[in-house]
């Protein structure tokens, strides 16, 4: 019912990474357009791509302008999943930062698009539009970089200096950094500060570099971000949401190896226990060789059903996890739900 500003498309049956869309990069007011970016380091699609990952966008619809060729979003015979956030549906420059930044904001739902351009100087800060401190923040250099994540369940928060660590989407590795190519430092409810790694400032601010960033803040009824501790059974924890969530991404964070970016929604698992899971760092089908991750989407939150040491219920691992309602009842007069 909304047209969407952010797009994550994934192939279901058939080994391609996840693609991510958004209309502040995409090439004409109002669409996605082409600008694909892979869950990987590569460069955003712009170049070459074109008509294979066009994509034009209206008030409840996605249309794919091609047959989509490289298999990553229409084609014939493969099944895909489509994860859509509504933005400010058109772009501003919010006031306040050092570096001008190109948002689009939307606060009732705690999410923002920010786009900005590196000037290699440290400490700057870019404006985000939220009016909230993110509860997390994905980010990476558009023309090619690993895509960084800070997240309210690491260590340090997301607001607490150099001692905050930061995760990585295109890979399993546990929590680190501060990362040698720079990083946000200190987080605000209006701006956050680009910082200088030990080396420099390729991940959040090289001179002339392109950056993209999409940052959240946990809206009550509507989304929650968190961590928990697995307990490594299949009657596993119970993590509340103050909502029944439709989608729900966990990572393990604080093990020597680790853990896969596991996302399992509704739309494709509308039967407990939702076991189809795909992974955001991984080139792989649907239930392929990602291990177990099942839970339990329960009226008030989320239960883990998961075992073992790939799982992200695993016996004493800390997860972080970001979860968005079924049926969204954020705003001053909440309903009872039916």
């Amino acid at each position: 019912g909304f047209e969407p500003d952010w797009a994550i498309i994934k192939d279901r049956n058939f080994g391609n990474l996840a693609n991510a869309f958004d209309a502040v990069r995409g090439g004409t007011s109002g669409s996605l357009d082409n600008k694909g970016l892979a869950f990987d380091s590569g460069a955003e699609d712009d170049n070459n791509a074109g008509p294979a990952f066009g994509i034009a966008t209206g008030k409840g619809t996605l249309t794919f302008t091609a047959g989509g060729d490289t298999g990553d979003l229409n084609e014939s015979g493969r099944t895909y999943v489509g994860w859509t956030w509504l933005g400010a549906n058109g772009t501003s420059t919010p006031s306040g930062g050092d570096i001008a930044t190109t948002c689009s904001v939307n606060q009732t739902a705690g999410f923002s698009i920010v786009s900005w351009q590196g000037d290699n100087t440290n400490e700057q800060t870019i404006a985000h539009g939220l009016g909230a401190t993110p509860d997390m923040i994905i980010y990476r250099k558009r023309e090619g970089s690993q895509w960084f994540v800070q997240h309210a369940g690491c260590t340090g928060g997301v607001d607490n200096g150099a001692s905050t660590k930061q995760l990585i989407i295109d890979g399993t590795d546990a929590e680190g950094g501060p990362f040698s190519g720079g990083y946000i430092d200190t987080v605000g409810s209006s701006t956050v500060r680009l910082k200088r790694g030990s080396s420099s400032m390729n991940n959040c601010n090289a001179s002339g570099d392109n950056y993209i960033s999409y940052m959240f803040v946990g809206i009550p009824g509507y989304s929650a971000f968190g961590k928990f501790s697995g307990n490594g059974s299949t009657d596993g924890v119970v993590i509340p949401c103050s909502f029944s969530p439709s989608f729900v991404m966990t990572k393990k964070i604080n093990t020597s190896t680790g853990g896969e970016w596991y996302v399992v929604d509704s739309a494709r698992d509308p039967h407990n226990p939702a076991d189809l899971e795909l992974c955001w760092n991984r080139a792989s089908a649907e239930d392929g060789d990602q291990g177990s991750n099942h839970l339990d989407f329960l009226s008030n939150g989320f239960k883990m059903r998961s075992s073992g040491a790939g799982s992200a219920n695993d016996t004493n691992c800390t997860t972080i996890y970001m979860a968005f309602a079924l049926n969204p009842f954020a705003g001053p007069t909440p309903v009872t739900a039916r």
